[in-house]
């Protein structure tokens, strides 16, 4: 993890009163501006000045809103990381069978980040100096890997799974996530029949955690919350 370092001062220019009084907006379009760009070709293959003709704003402005670079970056990963887990939260609490709750976080999430997620947080480990990545990090355990292992640990005391651990549950079913992201990046996204993919996934993870194997006996087609 690189250190961080102050950079030079940058002269903040105050925005515009037109964009004074569309805050939010502009925010919310240089965040979505630089999530897109950051996912496609990742921290340090992106510039401000890219960032900056996308949203048709002046540099001073972006700093105004984020500071810098690195601050910028970690604002999109951490709120990437909140919508994330709000699908995550969402298909967890619904009233349904582990099978059913699973396939549609499953479902969920790919439809969510559309990405390996690994990716980003090692890009944010190589790029952003320990402050940022400390923020990253909380963001991660308070949104998708906190909820997760709480919601493992709840099974496991009602003794719907075996396993020990429910920390190490939460990063597997994270890691078995981004995994069939990338087993299938190759294909063209209405080549994957998703449905088969989670539905076979979710059947060999339980048969690894249930007291008894628990088998999808019930098809789960493609869930909508």
């Amino acid at each position: 993890m690189s250190k961080f370092h102050s950079k030079n001062p940058k002269r903040v220019g105050r925005p515009k009163m037109a964009e004074q009084q569309g805050q939010l907006s502009t925010r919310e379009r240089i965040l979505q501006a630089a999530e897109a760009l950051f996912i496609e070709r990742g921290y340090a293959a992106v510039s401000i000045n890219e960032i900056t003709q996308r949203v048709e704003i002046t540099k001073p402005t972006l700093y105004h809103y984020f500071g810098d670079k690195d601050n910028l970056y970690a604002t999109v990963m951490e709120e990437l990381l909140e919508k994330i887990g709000d699908h995550i939260q969402e298909a967890l609490a619904q009233d349904l069978p582990l099978p059913a709750r699973l396939n549609l976080l499953a479902h969920g999430y790919h439809e969510t980040c559309r990405m390996c997620l690994t990716y980003l947080l090692k890009d944010s480990i190589d790029n952003l100096g320990t402050r940022h990545c400390e923020a990253v990090r909380q963001a991660l355990n308070r949104h998708i890997l906190g909820p997760l292992e709480s919601f493992y640990a709840s099974a496991m005391a009602a003794g719907t799974v075996r396993h020990d651990n429910p920390r190490t549950m939460a990063e597997l079913t994270i890691s078995a996530l981004d995994g069939l992201y990338l087993l299938h990046a190759f294909e063209e996204p209405e080549e994957v029949d998703l449905n088969r993919v989670v539905a076979s996934s979710i059947e060999v993870f339980l048969r690894q955690l249930e007291p008894v194997r628990i088998s999808l006996a019930e098809e789960v087609s493609q869930p909508s919350l």
